[in-house]
C-alpha cells in the first residue's frame, strides 16, 4: 500500500485551560490504490512565546506528549518550523498559514524511508 491519497475528517476543538488547544481528529484516509483506512489523532497546540507555538501528538495520552515541532510567526500569517522533528531516519518540517477561510498545516518529509508531503487543510 502506497501513502499517496485523499483523507476527510472531523475536528472537534477543545480548549482545556485557556491556554491550550487539542484537536481531536478522526476520519479516512483514501490510498490512491484503493482501500480505505480509518484514522484519529489528537494534537496539542500550546502558544509558548510571543511568536511561538508548540505542536505535541497525544496518541499515547495527555500524560505522555510526544513533542513534534515550535513554529514561529514569519511576520506574514505563517508560521515555519524552528527545528525539525527527527522520527527514525526522517525529518519531518511544517508551515500553517491560512488561505482564504482554511487554515493549512502542510508537512515535508524527508529521509531514506519518506519523501512525503502531507496537507492538513482545516476549514471553518
Amino acid at each position: 500500500m502506497g501513502w499517496n491519497g485523499h483523507g476527510s475528517g472531523v475536528v472537534a476543538v477543545v480548549e482545556p485551560d485557556g491556554e491550550n488547544l487539542e484537536f481531536y481528529e478522526s476520519g479516512t484516509f483514501e490510498p490512491d490504490d484503493g482501500g480505505r483506512i480509518a484514522f484519529r489523532n489528537v494534537f496539542h497546540w500550546r502558544q509558548t512565546g510571543p511568536k511561538t507555538i508548540r505542536l505535541q501528538h497525544l496518541r499515547h495520552g495527555p500524560t505522555d506528549p510526544v513533542a513534534l515541532i515550535d513554529l514561529v510567526a514569519e511576520g506574514t500569517g505563517t508560521w515555519s518550523t524552528v527545528r525539525s522533528h527527527h522520527c527514525r531516519d526522517d525529518d519531518y518540517r511544517a508551515r500553517l498559514y491560512s488561505q482564504g477561510p482554511d487554515i493549512v498545516l502542510h508537512w515535508s518529509v524527508t529521509g531514506p524511508r519518506k519523501q512525503a508531503t502531507i496537507e492538513y487543510r482545516y476549514l471553518p
